[in-house]
């Protein structure tokens, strides 16, 4: 709801073919009814800015993340003749 009312009714109505007042219409109960079926389907909207990764891989990296600050506390200090 915050996205449409940043973007604008008039601008989401002229991009997909619609009147202003079908797209206004749409907050009362439309766009809750859409979202509520997207999660549903296992499915979000994000923004185009984000970075999606299934949780697996998260894991992965996180893993790994982890395992990279044990070696690094592990590491001797300089040698000295730096």
């Amino acid at each position: 709801m915050q996205r449409l009312v940043s973007v604008g009714q008039k601008t989401v109505a002229d991009a997909i073919g619609l009147s202003e007042s079908t797209v206004s219409r749409w907050k009362e109960g439309e766009i809750e009814r859409w979202a509520k079926l997207f999660a549903l389907l296992g499915l979000q909207v994000v923004p185009v800015s984000a970075v999606v990764v299934n949780a697996e891989y998260l894991r992965s990296l996180e893993t790994l993340a982890e395992l990279g600050l044990k070696a690094e506390k592990k590491r001797p200090g300089p040698l000295g003749w730096d």
